[in-house]
């Protein structure tokens, strides 16, 4: 199964609770972000190829690659305390069928 995470953005407080359900917390520990998936203006217009109107994504690989990049740095997030960080990470990463363990630096640990 695979999910569309997007799609979830209006049930965060359900997922919340689930994810803190799931691991025996109180669901107040548990904060999950889901922001609005990148949209560029420009990726709607449309040129003319050949007599034919078709999405610039289509049209130009350099431009495709750039909503592709634009997508590719897009996150959610699941917050937590430390001490529950391991349990509640296990439970969102099952939750939201994540295959990859992404970490996240800060800047000043860099």
């Amino acid at each position: 199964m695979n999910i569309d995470v997007a799609k979830l953005r209006k049930s965060t407080s359900r997922i919340e609770n689930e994810i803190a359900q799931r691991a025996g917390i109180d669901p107040g520990y548990v904060l999950v972000d889901i922001p609005e998936t990148p949209e560029i203006a420009e990726m709607k217009a449309k040129v003319m190829i050949n007599g034919k109107m078709i999405s610039i994504d289509k049209a130009s690989n350099l431009v495709a690659s750039l909503e592709k990049a634009q997508l590719d740095n897009w996150r959610l997030g699941v917050f937590t305390p430390a001490e529950y960080r391991v349990k509640v990470g296990n439970i969102a990463r099952e939750l939201f069928e994540v295959k990859k363990d992404i970490k996240q630096f800060k800047l000043t640990g860099i």
